[in-house]
């Protein structure tokens, strides 16, 4: 891009062609005499040097002020309408107001109108968008670039026909793309016709449909009152009433938070009640991370919620669970952080008995925001330490989590950034953190999205994965042909825990070097066979992006298989803070996947998956494992659990750790679920609590759910 400010032509064609459009001629050239109108020009031309640049904000404000001097200056409202589809999906709005008063003006670009289209598309107006799209197409046939669009808006209108009918001329004129064919193919398959039903050249030769599943997941959500439309972000599970199921709560972008009430124990009933009224939950700002833990230690479960992401700076919420009804403490506790908050996770870094709360900032901000690190303090406050602890990262931060990898009874911290290398800190029994990712050997990737800690070859040691965003399709496609990783910035990566301080990337080796758009990632034993599986949320924004959630299944060998289609979990709709939990008891882990994109014309229908395992012949045994700590804080977040479902040598144990964030900054399960393959017994249960002791329970019968409580002796059974 020529970014000269001593040439604002070329600044203002350079970013035409960006945005793949001829500039508008300006208004104001003429030699006109009038006052007024030569100081617009002056602000227009000042605007677009800016443009050149790469300053929106202030070029913003420049055609703004060409406007109030002269409101006909049509070049200064197309190119804000531009600055502001530019800026994102909190200003499409005010884009489209420009971009139609531009028309008014002088209507004779069809530019213009395909720009308009653009807007109105993620705005959610596809009726207005596909007749912007057609005006470009009578005058324009062969732009490309409006044919996609038109497809797009055509295939969320339902009619996959006319869709087919624009992406086959979108595919004639760019042959070379990968998308527009890969859209043409869904479209096809919506139509009816299947993929198979198109000429050769039109279709893409994807090399095949995954690996089989053991079972097929149901989709439930009508049929247990889950009907949830919305921009989806976090989700997570907590027992709000204290009845001894699990419910949920999930987020969304200026969407109001849903608390959905398990009437499970209380009704006989596995479903759910919508409940966020009555709860004082039902907050319209909406949120991103969801996270449940007992921040007063009063006994019931407390919501955490971050609110920027890449809305900008805004205000999080911390509220507090008064006997079913929460009221946001936030800024008297002092978490109510300004600062453009992704992803959270909390544990007890210090073991002083007070949970603490990690927040990773700065993805929307130009050059980061330092992440902020609250150390939990008496009377129900937090103490800002992020810095002095050696933690404010400041690399434009997505994910966050933490997780004792080195096995010292410390938590440890992973930082995923979005323009920059992965972080893993290494607590220093409690007086700080160390960066440790070189010696680590964690590197990649460079454009990652979020993380999390698990023992995924069940050697007793947690392991790392980190999903990257392949903004662009073109590569996700390429690597879906290739099958494997074809741009190292965006790939996923999987590190084995080398037992010694350093991790390997074994993520070739595994089975899982691919770039996906991927937002989300969540893990769990989906089949009971004892290995921990991989779940992967899609959710690149282009409203014209239709690529499917994946579902990684955990073969026991060190490698993992694509599941994604045979489960039935191969959702088009983008999947953001995807959870696995137990809501229905019966010792299967259910799967719910908050659907939805970042513009307002992308609020999609959340899934909730009931896995039907526990139905099957001849069904996998399970242990579920709810922990309550004395020592320290109730919640027992840090704990550690090693189940050793059989004596035999060389047998494999599991290991999981009680956790509040990871992945999309959701709650999983606060029980933790163990699956046991054909086992019927466990040999041996080794508890390690936060505060460092130690608990061993022998030979527990399979397929219960059970409660142990630090400091007493043996366990209970739970309903």
């Amino acid at each position: 891009m020529v970014s000269s400010v001593n040439r604002p032509g070329l600044a203002a064609l350079a970013f035409g062609l960006l945005l793949g459009l001829s500039p508008v001629p300006v208004s104001g050239q003429d030699g006109a005499a009038d006052i007024r109108k030569q100081e617009a020009e002056a602000h227009f031309q000042h605007g677009l040097r800016m443009v050149g640049l790469r300053n929106n904000d202030r070029a913003i404000e420049l055609f703004q002020y060409a406007i109030a001097l002269d409101p006909d200056h049509a070049g200064a409202h197309f190119y804000v309408g531009l600055a502001y589809i530019q800026r994102g999906y909190t200003s499409l709005r005010r884009a489209d107001h420009h971009l139609s008063r531009a028309i008014a003006i002088d209507g004779a670009n069809p530019r213009q109108y395909h720009w308009r289209g653009i807007a109105r598309l993620r705005l959610g107006d596809y009726p207005a968008a596909t007749a912007d799209f057609e005006v470009v197409l009578r005058e324009t046939p062969d732009s490309a670039t409006t044919l996609r669009a038109l497809g797009a808006a055509l295939l969320r209108m339902g009619a996959p026909g006319p869709a087919a009918a624009a992406l086959r001329q979108a595919v004639d004129l760019e042959p070379e793309l990968l998308e527009p064919r890969w859209n043409l193919m869904v479209a096809a398959e919506r139509a009816g016709d299947g993929p198979d039903s198109l000429p050769e050249r039109y279709r893409l030769d994807i090399p095949d449909r995954g690996a089989a599943s053991p079972f097929r997941f149901e989709e439930v959500s009508a049929g247990i009152g889950i009907e949830r439309w919305s921009r989806a972000r976090g989700s997570g599970w907590a027992d709000l009433d204290g009845d001894g199921d699990l419910d949920l709560v999930a987020l969304g972008i200026r969407d109001p938070h849903a608390l959905y009430r398990n009437r499970l124990v209380e009704e006989g009933d596995a479903s759910f009640v919508s409940s966020a009224l009555d709860a004082g939950l039902f907050d319209p700002q909406g949120g991103w991370s969801a996270l449940f833990f007992d921040y007063d230690r009063d006994g019931d479960p407390d919501l955490y919620v971050t609110r920027d992401g890449w809305d900008g700076d805004d205000r999080n919420s911390l509220y507090r669970n008064d006997g079913g009804r929460h009221v946001d403490v936030a800024a008297a506790a002092g978490v109510a952080s300004p600062a453009d908050g992704f992803t959270a996770a909390v544990t007890d870094v210090n073991r002083d008995g007070l949970l603490d709360l990690y927040v990773a900032n700065g993805v929307a901000t130009r050059g980061g925001a330092p992440n902020e690190l609250f150390l939990g303090a008496p009377e129900g406050r937090f103490v800002e330490r992020g810095e002095a602890m050696g933690v404010a990262d400041h690399g434009r931060s997505v994910g966050s989590a933490f997780g004792d990898y080195d096995g010292d009874g410390w938590p440890d911290l992973l930082v995923v950034n979005f323009f920059d290398r992965p972080v893993l800190y290494r607590n220093l029994e409690g007086a700080g953190f160390e960066d440790v990712s070189a010696r680590a050997g964690i590197a990649a990737p460079h454009e990652g999205f979020v993380g999390f800690f698990f023992d995924y070859d069940n050697d007793g040691w947690l392991d790392i994965f980190i999903v990257g965003f392949a903004s662009d399709m073109e590569v996700a496609l390429q690597s879906r042909l290739e099958g494997r990783a074809v741009h190292e910035g965006s790939r996923l990566a999987l590190y084995r825990n080398d037992r010694d301080g350093a991790f390997t990337d074994v993520t070739s080796k595994a089975g899982l070097s691919w770039n996906l758009g991927a937002m989300a990632a969540t893990f769990g034993d989906y089949d009971n066979d004892g290995w921990p599986d991989i779940f992967i949320g899609v959710g690149a924004p282009p409203m014209e992006r239709f690529e499917a959630n994946r579902l990684f299944r955990n073969l026991g060998d060190g490698t993992f298989a694509d599941v994604s289609v045979s489960a039935g979990v191969d959702d088009l709709g983008k999947g953001h803070g995807a959870t696995f939990a137990d809501f229905d008891h019966d010792g299967d882990l259910d799967l719910f996947v908050p659907i939805g994109g970042a513009f307002p014309g992308d609020r999609q229908r959340s899934r909730f998956y009931r896995n039907p395992a526990s139905q099957l012949p001849h069904p996998n045994g399970w242990l579920h494992i709810l922990l309550r700590a004395t020592s320290l804080h109730p919640d027992a977040v840090g704990a550690q659990v090693l189940v050793r479902a059989s004596d035999a040598p060389g047998a494999p144990v599991q290991l999981q750790e009680v956790a509040v964030g990871g992945g999309f900054g959701v709650t999983p399960s606060p029980i933790l679920e163990f699956g046991l393959g054909r086992h019927q017994t466990v040999a041996e249960v080794t508890i390690r609590w936060p505060g460092g002791g130690h608990r061993v329970l022998r030979n527990i019968p399979a397929n219960q759910r059970i409660l142990v409580v630090e400091n007493e002796p043996g366990y209970q059974v739970l309903r």
